[in-house]
């Protein structure tokens, strides 16, 4: 249905507006607000009724466990509990979800914005409106449920995808109507075709994009404003071009890796305390069973620890700093993270142009559903005059490679020799 993706295709007949909408619609002036319920319908219904009956049994439980760490507080006994308090956050969270969760969609004449709601807003991003490429319908395929339905916003970066609940109706109406505010707000319509065949040497954003090959900048397109969400900030520092990014802490990706860190090692704990004594009335196994539990339990262990490990790099995050320093002659992109310090330089003697990449490990996940990740998939790559990499900076956002890629077609002219 990629047919539904430009205001141009519902001129002569547009999709009428549904006599009942399941999502509500508010439209004054330049803002148009758009809220889904994140479930809905029989199965939501039943999901919540067996859920709640499960936690129902699964909170006593948890009652006396906490009893017991209250009277008689050990290690032992919290490890033990951990997985027991986690499972029971997952379960209420889900039906917190179904219950209350929405997709709220706000567009205004300065931006996108798109959150997940239950009660409190838990997720938000931000999208400005001339970064938005095309709007259309995608498909998203499912082992068990077949293919399922919903919204795309095509963005310079990594899309905003809602509505895979709503009716095919409805969908396409709402198609309809984000093309039209969204074309009245912008200073350039939005993509009509959904895979445009065109030079990639052309500069132009809505020329230039194609998602499965390189996009070539030029010094004719004139400069590219530093994208009002992006992480990293420009100076000058004796003649050099200085891009500085300071890392931000995720509270969404810092909330999830806990939490599976926390049900991981509770588990393996318990694992473990009972192969040591350590678990009150717990016998280890002897002679040649307690070897075999030993090294069973290593690659769990080892999981264990990775996990451990990424759940203080992303509560450290605050603390890295990259920059990339651009000088007369190289290029020089440095890293420091506590007391960790890498730095890698790229001489620069001639270059045939600079091009913006999608990274090769991200191409095929397309159809997988936006989540609060960071966009930082696409590469920077200065090419050299045998189309070879002369430099390549990765971990950024398709403005933000844009931002910097132009930077350097116009301050380092020289760079570019015929």
């Amino acid at each position: 249905m990629d047919g539904l993706a430009t205001r141009d295709e519902f001129t002569t007949s547009p999709p009428p507006r549904p006599e009942k909408l399941t999502c509500r619609v508010d439209h004054e002036g330049d803002e148009l607000t758009i809220s889904v319920r994140a479930a809905r319908g029989f199965g939501a219904f039943f999901t919540v009724a067996f859920l709640t009956v499960w936690l129902s049994f699964w909170s006593v439980g948890c009652v006396i466990l906490a009893g017991g760490i209250i009277k008689q507080p050990s290690l032992a006994m919290v490890l033990f509990s951990v997985p027991f308090f986690g499972a029971w956050f997952v379960v209420a969270s889900l039906i917190l979800w179904i219950l209350f969760g929405r997709v709220n969609l706000v567009l205004t004449s300065e931006q996108i914005e798109l959150s997940w709601t239950a009660l409190i807003q838990f997720w938000k991003r931000q999208v400005p409106v001339n970064d938005v490429l095309r709007v259309r319908e995608f498909s998203e395929s499912r082992h068990n449920s077949g293919t399922r339905y919903g919204i795309e916003i095509e963005t310079t970066a990594k899309p905003l995808r809602f509505g895979k609940e709503l009716p095919n109706a409805e969908r396409a109406w709402l198609i309809s109507v984000l093309v039209e505010v969204l074309n009245s707000l912008r200073d350039e319509p939005l993509l009509s075709n959904p895979e445009p065949q065109v030079p990639a040497t052309s500069g132009s954003l809505l020329q230039a994009y194609i998602s499965s090959s390189a996009i070539a900048l030029s010094a004719d397109d004139g400069d590219a404003p530093r994208p009002v969400t992006s992480s990293w900030q420009r100076e000058d520092d004796f003649g050099a071009i200085v891009f500085r990014q300071r890392g931000r802490l995720s509270w969404s990706t810092l909330g999830v890796t806990l939490l599976i860190t926390l049900f991981w090692n509770g588990i393996v704990s318990l694992f473990v305390m009972v192969l040591w004594e350590v678990l009150p009335g717990a016998r280890a196994p002897q002679g040649v069973a307690w070897w075999g539990l030993f090294f069973f339990l290593i690659p769990f262990e080892i999981i264990g620890l990775t996990l451990l490990s990424a759940t203080f790099m992303v509560l450290i995050d605050p603390l890295r700093r990259t920059t990339v320093r651009i000088e007369d002659h190289q290029i020089v992109r440095s890293s420091r993270w506590l007391f960790i310090r890498s730095s890698k330089r790229w001489p620069i003697d001639n270059l045939k142009r600079v091009e913006i990449r999608e990274s090769t490990s991200t191409k095929t996940g397309s159809n997988r559903e936006a989540t609060p990740k960071q966009d930082d998939r696409f590469v920077l790559a200065l090419i050299g005059p045998h189309n070879d990499n002369a430099a390549k900076l990765t971990g950024l956002t398709q403005s933000e490679a844009r931002w910097m890629g132009q930077t350097i077609l116009r301050e380092r002219a020289d760079w570019f020799r015929d």
